[in-house]
């Protein structure tokens, strides 16, 4: 089978190359947190055809070659990505085809990233009385990811509010007085 992975400008590119399943990026991400659900969904056999390779991270493609080491770039004939430097070869191939490409945001987007509300929410338990220990579990279950760790947290709270400096004078906190 051959599934075609790309934004909805791409999809009628991916259906011309005679692609029988087309999956959004975020599709693909859901399905892959879900092991069962990939190992039905993706088999050896099968190939994956994209536009844009770098519309899904490194990380995921890494995933997904677990199940399809097979990739297809548009215009290329179809390699076989099961190790990293050939993962990273097809990841660097352009399309030959007129396609949409999208832009990309920037960087490898590892984790979920929050809303607005989810980031005053965040920034509130940065700056509350609660230590890292006891808030962070609060924030992965927010945010839906069990392995977040702190840093990426601490860069959100960062990008919001300038700073990362916690509130000394918190209740529950003592300032250090240098005086005595």
């Amino acid at each position: 089978m051959r599934h075609g992975i790309g934004s909805k400008a791409q999809h009628s590119v991916l259906l011309e190359a005679g692609v029988e399943r087309i999956w959004s990026p975020a599709q693909v991400a859901k399905v892959l947190s879900e092991p069962d659900i990939a190992l039905t969904s993706f088999r050896s056999y099968d190939t994956i055809v994209m536009v844009q390779p770098k519309l899904l991270t490194a990380a995921f493609m890494s995933k997904l070659a677990r199940y399809t080491p097979s990739f297809e770039i548009l215009g290329h004939s179809a390699l076989d990505a099961s190790t990293m430097p050939s993962l990273s070869a097809v990841r660097e191939l352009s399309p030959m085809v007129e396609a949409a490409m999208e832009t990309r945001k920037g960087g490898n987007v590892r984790y979920n990233q929050p809303s607005s509300a989810q980031l005053n929410v965040i920034v509130g338990y940065w700056h509350g009385s609660m230590k890292p220990s006891e808030f962070m579990p609060l924030i992965r279950e927010m945010m839906g990811e069990s392995e977040l760790p702190n840093t990426v947290v601490r860069d959100w709270v960062k990008r919001a509010t300038g700073n990362t400096k916690r509130d000394p004078n918190a209740p529950g906190k003592h300032p250090v007085n240098l005086q005595d």
